[in-house]
């Protein structure tokens, strides 16, 4: 699904993808608004999402993408507001899940 799935071993991988939650957004859909508390991070399966300040367009992202690393690793608040384009399908995963001890050092 992404570089980052690919890049764990097997033993990292197995319980990400056996934990993470699979999500649908339809376009238009925030996936998450500026200032909401950062629990989670998204691997991007299918689809794009706009980051965005407002009108402001900051980046987008596709398929493979991580979406919201910093701050679902951090606990900050979201510091943009990401809104899918396309339909959009995410392997998501809380800060209980398995992405949250396999991606920090």
């Amino acid at each position: 699904m992404s570089e980052f799935l690919n890049s764990l071993s097997p033993e990292q991988r197995e319980p990400t993808e056996r934990t993470a939650e699979r999500l649908r957004f339809e376009s238009g859909q925030a996936v998450f608004n500026r200032g909401d508390p950062g629990l989670a991070i998204y691997v991007i399966g299918e689809g794009c999402v706009r980051i965005h300040d407002g009108d402001r367009l900051l980046n987008r992202l596709a398929e493979g993408d991580v979406l919201g690393e910093i701050a679902g690793l951090s606990e900050m608040k979201w510091t943009a507001s990401d809104t899918a384009e396309k339909v959009l399908t995410t392997l998501f995963s809380g800060q209980s899940d398995p992405f949250r001890c396999q991606a920090r050092p």
